[in-house]
């Protein structure tokens, strides 16, 4: 029955119809599903919750014609703290203070700040990128991990050497993750 090329043919065509058809329907049945979730909002009924960011101040607009306004994220050297990593993390270390709130509950994770270096040197436009992912019942922990995270960010006031595009300084942006782990520090009774 097989044997025949046509029968052959027959059941390929068949074959590769099928496939086209779970192909479609399997494309609709997701767009449909993308459609009926709603956006997401912490909820009571949900396991975790992202803190709200806890930054007033946002990137600035800047217009794309004014060349001295351009912040890129990959230059062509990268900002630097001065002193290189070794001393950036030093220094984080000797500043960071673990929110009181977050070592009692146990919380710990990451929080990603990114800000931006100014052409002297300087820091600016501060912001949460990815705040402390904490349970709901840990939302107020994971908020003062945000503000810290902010703060220790904000302390870094001395001049970085800042990025550079074909030789001349320029702003650049920069991301900095900073871990929170409380098996570090003491226990809280």
């Amino acid at each position: 029955m097989l044997h025949h090329p046509l029968a052959r043919w027959h059941w390929t065509q068949s074959f590769v119809a099928a496939i086209g058809v779970l192909l479609l329907l399997t494309v609709i049945c997701e767009q449909a599903i993308l459609k009926a979730i709603p956006s997401p909002k912490p909820a009571k009924n949900k396991k975790w919750v992202v803190a709200p960011f806890l930054s007033s101040t946002k990137l600035t607009t800047w217009n794309a014609g004014d060349k001295n306004d351009l912040i890129l994220t990959r230059p062509d050297r990268a900002p630097e703290y001065p002193g290189g990593t070794i001393n950036l993390a030093r220094r984080l270390d000797s500043e960071f203070r673990y929110p009181a709130v977050a070592l009692a509950s146990g919380l710990k994770g990451f929080v990603s700040v990114e800000f931006i270096v100014e052409r002297d040197g300087t820091i600016s436009n501060v912001h949460i990128e990815r705040g402390a992912k904490a349970p709901v019942s840990q939302v107020v922990a994971a908020q003062a991990i945000d503000a810290e995270a902010l703060r220790l960010v904000r302390s870094l006031h001395e001049y970085w050497e800042p990025g550079q595009l074909d030789g001349q300084a320029i702003r650049s942006e920069f991301s900095l993750a900073i871990t929170f782990d409380p098996r570090n520090y003491p226990v809280v009774r």
